[in-house]
């Protein structure tokens, strides 16, 4: 799992984002909605984009001051959609259980989902659904917006 600093720098990055987009599988919600929900709580609003509902245009749009956040558990989204990014001028992170050289290099920085050090260079990934692929996602988001409102909110608020 992402260790806090880690959890702290992406905080920081959403934190001084002007907007943030999260893209994900509409198969593999894993706790996106939920993290939307919660950040509104705190005055910054997530967007969404699914495949289900792909806007390319909301992520053309965004400049090098955005976020643009990529989920993908065992990485197959992840990687169909990796030439659809590459021209996007905002700050791209991925967060996956797949270690592929291939999205390694295509985004600002890759947070995984494990400490495993296994790479690999497949284009795509097994499918093979485990409890990394069920709940880490879900843990990685509910961390995180801790981690956000232990910095940006609870300073601020007593």
């Amino acid at each position: 799992m992402a260790d806090l600093q880690n959890l702290s720098e992406l905080a920081e990055l959403i934190y001084r984002s002007k907007n943030v987009v999260l893209v994900y599988a509409v198969t593999s919600n894993s706790g996106v909605r939920e993290f939307q929900e919660e950040m509104i709580v705190t005055g910054k609003l997530i967007r969404i984009v699914s495949d289900a509902t792909a806007n390319m245009q909301l992520l053309e749009e965004l400049d090098e001051n955005d976020l643009l956040i990529t989920t993908s558990a065992t990485g197959n989204f992840a990687l169909a959609i990796v030439d659809n990014l590459k021209a996007l001028k905002a700050q791209k992170i991925l967060v996956t259980l797949n270690r592929s050289s291939v999205l390694k290099n295509a985004y600002r920085k890759v947070y995984y989902l494990t400490k495993t050090e296994v790479y690999n260079d497949h284009i795509t990934a097994h499918g093979d659904r485990n409890v990394y692929t069920k709940y880490a996602m879900t843990c990685f988001f509910d961390l995180l917006y801790h981690s956000y409102v232990a910095k940006y909110i609870e300073e601020n608020t007593y």
